[in-house]
């Protein structure tokens, strides 16, 4: 945790790993994932794809909710069903 200087007597704190991470674009994510960046941004509108922010206009992702998303779609043979 690194403390952050304040006016009153309480310790404000904020974690050290919010502040380094590194956010994607939308172009950056589909190349991480291996999709193209249409396919990735259908996903984000039509459902099934990994958890986005949106801050104003920009969407970002966060490598940690693409590994998530990644392995969730992990299969062991091609007749496998889906849990919904």
């Amino acid at each position: 945790m690194v403390q952050t200087p304040s006016s009153n007597s309480s310790d404000t704190s904020v974690p050290v790993t919010s502040s380094l991470r590194c956010m994607l674009s939308a172009p950056e994510a589909a190349a991480y994932v291996g999709l193209s960046k249409s396919s990735l941004n259908k996903l984000r509108v039509y459902g099934g794809g990994p958890v986005f922010l949106k801050l104003g206009r920009s969407v970002r992702y966060d490598p940690h909710d693409l590994d998530s998303w990644l392995a969730s779609h992990r299969r062991g043979s091609t007749s496998e069903q889906d849990s919904l």
